[in-house]
C-alpha cells in the first residue's frame, strides 16, 4: 500500500545548539526523513490494507511514531558524546492510504466475481419461476381436460352429432349427408 503520512515533529531546546553544529541547519531532512524511510514500511507491514484504511489507522501511526523515535535516537547514539534526545516525533498524520495496483485489481475481480454470481443467481431464480408457472399452467390444463373428459359421454357426443347434423341439412350448401354410419353419426362425402 502507499501512504500520505505528515509527521510533527520538534528540535528539542537543550540539543538544538549541538544539532545545528553537527547535523546542520538542514537536519529534518537528515534525520527525521531517514528515520521515516525506515520506521513507516516496518510499522505498516504489521497492519492489512482494510486495518490501515479504517479500523487501526490510529494505532499505525502511533507505531510508526515510536519507531521513528526511536530510529532518530539510534541514529544520534551514533555520534560521540552526544546523549539527548535531538529531535521527537510528536504525531504522524496518517492523511490517505492507496492499495496496491495488484490489491486494486484483486479487488475489482472480486467485485466483477460477486456480480456474475448475482446475475446468476438472479437467472437462476427467474428460470425456477418460470418452470413453476409452466408447471401450474400446465396442472390447471390437466384440471381443465379432467373435468371436460368426465362430462363427455357417449350420450352427449351422439346428440351433439344430431345437432350438428341438424344444422348441416338447414346449411344452404351443397352437400350429400347420410345418416347411420356405424356409431350412429352422419357420414358426410366430398371431405378428404
Amino acid at each position: 500500500m502507499t501512504l500520505n503520512v505528515s509527521i510533527v515533529y520538534k528540535l528539542v531546546d537543550a540539543d538544538a545548539p549541538w544539532v545545528y553544529r553537527h547535523l546542520g541547519t538542514d537536519y529534518a531532512d537528515n534525520i527525521v526523513r531517514s528515520a521515516a524511510r525506515s520506521a513507516v514500511p516496518d510499522s505498516t507491514s504489521q497492519f492489512t490494507f482494510e486495518e490501515a484504511y479504517s479500523s487501526k489507522r490510529a494505532a499505525m501511526a502511533e507505531m510508526i511514531r515510536t519507531r521513528m523515535n526511536s530510529s532518530i535516537g539510534e541514529i544520534l547514539r551514533q555520534y560521540p558524546g552526544f546523549s539527548g534526545a535531538g529531535v521527537v516525533i510528536q504525531q504522524v498524520f496518517i492523511r490517505e492510504v492507496k492499495p496496491s495496483p495488484q490489491l486494486l485489481t484483486a479487488i475489482e475481480q472480486k467485485m466483477t466475481a460477486q456480480q456474475q454470481a448475482q446475475q446468476m443467481d438472479f437467472t437462476l431464480d427467474k428460470e425456477r419461476k418460470e418452470a413453476q408457472r409452466k408447471a401450474i399452467e400446465a396442472q390447471g390444463i390437466q384440471d381443465f381436460q379432467s373435468i371436460v373428459t368426465k362430462g363427455i359421454t357417449e350420450q352427449l357426443l351422439k346428440w351433439k352429432g344430431i345437432e350438428a347434423t341438424e344444422k348441416l341439412a338447414a346449411s344452404p350448401n351443397a352437400k350429400v349427408v347420410i345418416i347411420g354410419g356405424k356409431d350412429g353419426l352422419p357420414v358426410i362425402l366430398g371431405q378428404q
